[in-house]
């Protein structure tokens, strides 16, 4: 008998892919391979003193005393696994996962994190693949582990995978059954090289891995944020969830919570502001947020950084000229570079970048020291002076320094003064077409590109639109504008010291308003082109391009809104209405939210796609009055011009609010209206027309709406219409032939991810899968798909989503035996204005005993985060039990 290792053990869990569809389909015959595969592996554990301490249905768990012996007893079963011979029947493909670390042996079995983690490790494996966690790969010798990176073990957090190859194994190369964590990082790239920086460097390493606050604080043009960047690259690898990069240079006090939500990919909550709807997005993610500029706008950067930190974010790393003053934060002081040394070959490196010929001797290295000396060795004042290093000595450009400089020493002020006067000289020597440029691309916020300019910022006498490439490269060479290349296409940046010295010149030469004009009209018109197009062959181009030019976006809607163009204002929030939708980029409701609360849209014309658009908002963030929105904007409006109203209450349809007669008639008068209706809204018009058609039974109805939407997306080209379009396809089909609508509802997913994975159409089909799924008795499978989905909609804070899941959850939770618990999700929908599906209520009903509506949560009220993590450890946990009960399956509903 072997023996039953104690203390450190290595355990291996392994477990047969696609078991449950050969039960289905072939009983018989995976019974017979089911005892071979049995046999197979207790042999080869006790070849290689391993205890199998549990049989887990369709594979096993087992102990031993060390790492070696249970990779190799792995690598053993896979081989004869593989090579066995199974007389005609479809080989047996097994997954297998190891993990090393302390156990305790109770009652002959194993308890414990380490059984856990192991089991975990496997449940990320595809057949033919042996997985193992870091603690086992570093006590492997002589056996291949190929690194899988950082992967989310459900329940538990992340491991570092490996995964095992040996001579004679087969291996599946296929990705791991789960989402590889790789740190979403939002930082500048392609940034010029960091000099002189190497003490500071190693001072922000050490204090963002031992506090959460740390904040760089120094004058403009001292490098803060070129260093915090770099400090950021750096540490990288200590934050699973990535780094995330938030501007705040061009943002007012009343934008800094919009822009940080922006950022970080968080989206407004039902009964949350949106400072208390990032803090809950942040909720016990590793992640580090890097906030740029704060000093403009302290009180809003203080108030959203102390929110952060409560939240449980990683670290926040923050640049500001003063310290934010919360409490446990660490004050970094960035001072200048040494004029001697680092500040000599900044100079130098920047003077070689735009001549490669440039060289210097010890006596003009003498010079350079004494012309970084008289600019305090401020990084920004020596980079532009080095930009004129091609056209002047170093002696004469230290002639025309020491002329043009009065300079006051050893005092912040005083080093501001020397920056202030280094852009000034800087500045002076523009020719007047190169300067006046310079002045009008400070109404850009953040990036921008060539043709934005070319619109922007001519004159009939000074600034020529043609010569605008010319005067953009002149200004590139002197270092008053950066280039970013993104995407194919050059983009530029101005630096905020050099963009506020901008602002002030243009704010002077009375002409300020004139082109911030301009610049909102621009992306106003912008925004209505690509709103155009978005239901087109340029999708993919539509989606990039509204993503980049988002900042300019918001900057344009805050102009016309200060400077009164209400119409403006509101073409910007309708025009970007739909692609929020698709796009689940919900913040850009809050443009038709603000409109909506100024007294200037009270007699407006499109007021009623105004009350639409702020409909669909509240719809999303799961806010009850989404409906009364509708309704007040068509009966201000009943042609519903863009849809927005009707689209709005289909979607409370989807909630199981209205009654099928309520959206018999809403379908119907949308159509009606469709004819003369936008692409958008004669799309969803006909799909939530098949939607509720399929829902009633009337499948051929249904058939007929779907092939129109068809049609739509087969005469667009859209990737989001052919999305749709599979969407309503597989909801005509699921009643007749259930296995055709399962491939096209998958069609559409992949239709919809090749945008993006923050897709609204991935969530409204895969809660059709599940349904699908839940209602045939599949019920290890569904289990397994609703909790990853339920998982990315958390992830994504798309709440309203989660919700909707809470009913299909709950159906698996009760024919898992855990009714108890879904009737606390089905509550929490509820008490959040959804109401579940009849098969949710139904599988409820049976399994409690009496009906859902009186049903009383044990637990406290949750919300609806609190009540998807919740999920989450139940839909585990009830996973774990069917791997603990052979054989078990559900039957069809």
């Amino acid at each position: 008998m072997t023996d039953r290792p104690s203390g450190t053990i290595t355990v291996l869990f392994t477990d047969i892919e696609s078991s449950t569809k050969r039960w289905e389909q072939r009983p018989d015959e995976m019974r017979q391979s089911l005892a071979r595969h049995d046999l197979i592996l207790r042999e080869v554990a006790d070849e290689h003193r391993g205890f199998v301490f549990k049989h887990t249905g369709d594979g096993i768990a087992a102990a031993f005393a060390a790492a070696g012996p249970a990779i190799g007893a792995a690598i053993m079963m896979q081989q004869r696994l593989q090579n066995e011979d199974w007389s005609g029947a479809d080989r047996l493909r097994v997954r297998m996962g190891l993990h090393t670390g302390d156990a305790t042996l109770r009652d002959g079995d194993y308890k414990g994190p380490t059984v856990n983690r192991a089991a975990r490790v496997m449940d990320v494996a595809n057949g033919d693949q042996i997985l193992v966690s870091a603690a086992t790969t570093e006590l492997v010798r002589g056996v291949e582990v190929l690194p899988q990176g950082e992967h989310p073990l459900k329940g538990i957090g992340t491991e570092r995978i490996g995964l095992v190859s040996a001579p004679g194994l087969i291996v599946d190369r296929r990705p791991l059954r789960t989402r590889t964590i790789t740190p979403t990082t939002t930082l500048p790239t392609l940034l010029p090289e960091l000099i002189g920086r190497a003490r500071e460097l190693g001072q922000l390493d050490e204090l963002i891995r031992e506090h959460r606050l740390v904040t760089m604080v120094g004058f403009g043009g001292v490098g803060k944020t070129r260093l915090a960047i770099e400090a950021a690259s750096n540490a990288g690898d200590r934050f699973p969830a990535g780094i995330v990069f938030c501007e705040l240079a061009s943002v007012n006090e009343e934008a800094v919570d919009d822009a940080v939500a922006h950022a970080i990919g968080a989206r407004r909550q039902p009964g949350m502001s949106l400072v208390e709807s990032i803090a809950n997005y942040l909720e016990d993610r590793e992640v580090l947020v890097v906030i740029d500029n704060c000093e403009h706008v302290l009180d809003a950067s203080r108030e959203i950084v102390r929110r952060l930190l409560t939240s449980g974010a990683g670290c926040v790393l923050a640049t500001s000229r003063e310290p934010l003053q919360l409490p446990g934060e660490q004050v970094v002081e960035v001072p200048p570079l040494d004029p001697s040394t680092a500040a000599v070959e900044l100079f130098i490196t920047r003077a070689t970048e735009r001549d490669a010929n440039y060289s210097v001797g010890r006596d003009e290295r003498r010079v350079i020291a004494r012309i970084c000396e008289s600019l305090d060795g401020i990084p920004l004042a020596v980079e532009l002076a080095a930009a004129r290093a091609r056209m002047l000595t170093p002696t004469e450009l230290l002639s025309r320094l020491e002329d043009r400089f009065t300079v006051l020493r050893d005092t912040d002020h005083g080093r501001h003064r020397t920056l202030r006067d280094t852009v000034q000289w800087s500045y002076e020597l523009l020719n007047e077409p190169e300067a006046r440029l310079f002045d009008r691309l400070s109404v850009f916020s953040a990036g921008f590109a060539l043709d934005a300019v070319e619109e922007v910022c001519p004159d009939d006498e000074l600034v020529l639109a043609d010569e605008i490439l010319h005067l953009a490269t002149a200004l590139v060479d002197k270092s008053m504008l950066r280039r970013e290349p993104a995407s194919g296409r050059m983009r530029f940046r101005m630096l905020e010291t050099l963009r506020q010295f901008a602002a002030d010149a243009l704010a002077g030469s009375g002409h300020e308003d004139l082109f911030r004009e301009r610049h909102a009209a621009f992306f106003a018109e912008l925004v209505g082109q690509q709103a155009d197009l978005l239901l087109s062959v340029k999708e993919p181009e539509v989606w990039e391009q509204l993503g980049r030019e988002w900042g300019n976006v918001r900057a344009a809607f805050e102009a016309s809104l200060e400077r009164g163009n209400i119409d403006q204002a509101v073409d910007v929030a309708l025009d970007v209405s739909w692609f929020a939708t698709f796009s689940m980029r919900f913040e850009a409701f809050a443009f038709s939210e603000r409109l909506l609360e100024d007294d200037a849209v009270a007699d407006h014309p499109r007021l009623g796609a105004l009350l639409g658009a702020g409909a669909l908002g509240a719809y999303f963030t799961v806010d009850v009055r989404a409906a009364e929105l509708a309704a007040r904007g068509l009966e201000i409006d009943p042609s519903d011009p863009t849809g927005l109203c009707r689209a709005a209450l289909s979607a409370v349809y989807l909630n199981n609010v209205l009654s099928p007669a309520d959206s018999d008639v809403l379908t119907r008068e949308w159509l009606d209206h469709a004819p003369e209706a936008p692409v958008p809204s004669r799309l969803w018009a006909e799909g939530m027309r098949a939607f509720h058609l399929g829902s009633s039974g009337n499948d051929q109805a249904a058939e007929v709406h779907a092939t129109r939407v068809r049609g739509i997306a087969d005469l667009t080209g859209s990737t989001s219409a052919a999305a749709l379009a599979c969407w309503a396809e597989g909801i005509a089909l699921v009643r007749s032939d259930p296995e055709a609508a399962e491939a096209t509802w998958i069609e559409g997913l992949d239709r919809a991810r090749s945008l993006s994975s923050s897709h609204l159409m991935t969530h409204l089909i895969t809660g059709l899968l599940l349904h699908m799924r839940a209602g045939r008795g599949d019920l290890a499978s569904t289990i397994g798909l609703c909790r990853d989905t339920l998982e990315e909609a958390i992830d994504q804070h798309y709440l309203a989503g989660t919700s909707h899941l809470f009913g299909v959850a709950g159906i698996c939770l009760a024919r898992a035996g855990r009714a108890e618990a879904g009737g606390e999700l089905l509550a929490t929908m509820i008490a959040n204005g959804h109401q579940p599906r009849s098969n949710a209520r139904r599988s409820l009903t049976a399994a409690l005993g009496h009906d859902i509506e009186s049903y009383q949560p044990r637990r406290a009220a949750m919300t609806i985060g609190e009540a998807g993590q919740f999920a989450l450890a139940e839909l585990d946990a009830a996973a774990e039990g069917l791997m603990a009960e052979p054989h078990r399956s559900e039957p069809p509903q």
